[in-house]
């Protein structure tokens, strides 16, 4: 056999086995929905720790303040709010963005679950019951995670009206502000 036909046989093989991972990524995928609470979320500022601590009369300040309620998600369900701080998951306290979606990402769909917020009025529990991510959202934060931009086919990067916005894999935050920690994302 040549050198020409040997090499194309196999780059064929090559392309035969990367086909077929890539089956198998996308029905693990399908076989592990990922849990969805509907929220955009950022990392406490430095300043806001210490006002959060004088406030409630706690020794630290720490948690993730959720940016936006997604409608129709779980979240606005159990009655989350925009300025709402989660300073608990499950029992579990929640001290930056990436543990929160960590701890979702990980939590059973359709299972209640107890979310701790400090608002104006003091602590309170939220039941919660998570949902499954819906496939626009996964699709986002799978190209999050290998470092590449969803943006419609226009190029402009625009969301359209009722869709989600951008998602962040873990690591992926961002300074929306001045004095704001990096960290932040959909969760």
């Amino acid at each position: 056999m040549s050198a020409a036909p040997a090499r194309t046989l196999a780059l064929g093989r090559v392309a035969i086995v990367a086909l077929l991972l890539i089956g198998a990524l996308a029905s693990a995928a399908d076989a592990r929905q990922w849990s969805w609470l509907g929220v955009r979320i950022r990392d406490l500022s430095e300043q806001e720790m210490e006002e959060i601590a004088a406030r409630h009369g706690i020794r630290e300040g720490f948690g993730v303040v959720i940016v936006e309620v997604i409608e129709g998600a779980p979240a606005e369900k159990a009655g989350l709010r925009a300025g709402d701080i989660v300073v608990a998951f499950d029992d579990r306290p929640v001290t930056e963005t990436r543990l929160l979606q960590r701890l979702i990402a990980a939590a059973p769909i359709e299972r209640e679950t107890p979310l701790t917020v400090l608002r104006a009025e003091g602590r309170q529990r939220v039941a919660v019951t998570l949902a499954a991510m819906p496939r626009a959202i996964v699709g986002e934060r799978i190209a999050a995670e290998f470092g590449f931009v969803v943006r419609d086919p226009d190029g402009r990067g625009r969301r359209r009206e009722g869709e989600p916005g951008r998602a962040r894999g873990p690591g992926g935050g961002r300074r929306d502000r001045p004095g704001e920690r990096s960290g932040g994302g959909d969760a």
